[in-house]
């Protein structure tokens, strides 16, 4: 199966992230891919959403219908009632939503730099999406964001119930991304035996009048811990590559640790 992973660095106003991401189109089609992996907060880096509040479903909705691929992973702001989640939306080529996953385990991290909270702005999710891509369902997607990826026990959990490719779109920061990110990344390709798909946000964005630089390095990793891409720390734009069933089945036939 045909993926691309998608690094930005995405800004507050929704507009000109979905223009940026319209503006890989024809790249994205000439390379026949079948999944657009999105980084977190794509839509809009925003604590607390666009003001006045937008809902962000159509907008993704459509930009499926432009690309003609199914958007993986990517997450934008989304209120239900009076609670805000960060929810990663999964849409067919046709603009259909497929699943979707509400963020389970929230950020909270001290650093010497800055403190930061999500719980302060968002409602964590309580349940796993697994998903499924029509015409390629020899691949099981677990899906997680961006801190999520702390927990293994999240991962063997859906590694326990089919999945076998890792989606964590994410936002790291700079000293957390520098300290652990690579690590986490192929350690939970490694123990799951699975592809891992790492969309990350790059580089700087001014959010609520705070300085935020994000890490970068958008990854994929085999399931045998193998990096194929490495998108680097600043760059934006698609990458793509190929992911091969045979490939899991061989590494999972090798090692039970499953």
């Amino acid at each position: 199966m045909k993926i691309g992973i998608l690094q930005l660095n995405s800004q507050l106003d929704p507009k000109t992230n979905l223009e940026k991401i319209k503006s890989y189109a024809s790249k994205i089609k000439n390379e026949g891919v079948v999944a657009l992996f999105l980084p977190e907060y794509f839509y809009s880096f925003s604590a607390q959403g666009s003001t006045p509040f937008v809902d962000p479903l159509e907008d993704i909705c459509q930009l499926a219908r432009t690309l003609g691929v199914f958007l993986v992973g990517g997450s934008a702001v989304t209120k239900v009632g009076d609670r805000l989640y960060n929810r990663a939306y999964n849409i067919s080529p046709n603009g259909e939503l497929l699943s979707y996953y509400d963020k389970i385990n929230l950020f909270v991290c001290n650093l010497q730099s800055a403190s930061y909270d999500e719980s302060k702005h968002y409602t964590g999710g309580t349940s796993q999406t697994l998903l499924t891509l029509e015409g390629h369902e020899d691949f099981t997607i677990g899906m997680s964001l961006c801190f999520d990826l702390r927990f293994p026990e999240h991962f063997r959990s859906m590694s326990g119930r089919g999945a076998n490719v890792l989606s964590i779109a994410a936002a790291f920061t700079v000293p957390t991304g520098l300290a652990h990110w690579h690590t986490l990344v192929r350690a939970r390709a490694i123990e799951n035996q699975a592809y891992v798909i790492a969309a990350a946000q790059c580089g700087v964005v001014t959010c609520n009048s705070t300085r935020k630089e994000t890490f970068g390095h958008s990854l994929v990793v085999d399931p045998w811990g193998e990096v194929l891409i490495d998108a680097g720390a600043s760059e934006e734009g698609p990458w793509f590559c190929d992911l091969q069933r045979s490939l899991i089945d061989d590494v999972r036939s090798r090692m039970k640790v499953l």
